[in-house]
């Protein structure tokens, strides 16, 4: 399950064409599919995301985030972005946070970090 927990819109990536946008507040269920021949899950999988503001403001997708039980915690990133007319250069600080929970992994994100 992935939960947006800023108070703005996020949008996470699978991979090319698979984007998923989370609204304030929303939560989702996300599935990874096994490829073909595999007779067990894989052992971790990854995604990207980044803040969705408005049509001045944009950010460039996160570093990787790895959805396992051995990622559990929480994970500050550094995000770039540009805003306003000139495309001026902006960072924030976000945290992922990734939590096992009876065989599933619930994987939160947020404005800020408890480090920084």
């Amino acid at each position: 399950v992935v939960t947006n927990a800023s108070l703005v819109d996020i949008e996470l990536s699978r991979g090319e064409n698979n984007l998923l946008r989370l609204s304030t507040g929303q939560s989702s269920e996300v599935h990874w599919s096994v490829p073909a021949g595999s007779e067990s899950e894989p052992a971790a999988t990854t995604l990207r995301f980044r803040p969705l503001c408005s049509e001045a403001c944009l950010w460039d997708w996160s570093g990787c985030v790895v959805c396992a039980d051995d990622a559990a915690g929480s994970t500050p990133m550094l995000l770039r972005g540009h805003m306003g007319p000139n495309l001026e250069p902006r960072l924030a600080v976000w945290s992922v946070e990734v939590v096992p929970d009876r065989g599933a992994l619930a994987v939160s994100f947020r404005e800020g970090s408890e480090f920084v």
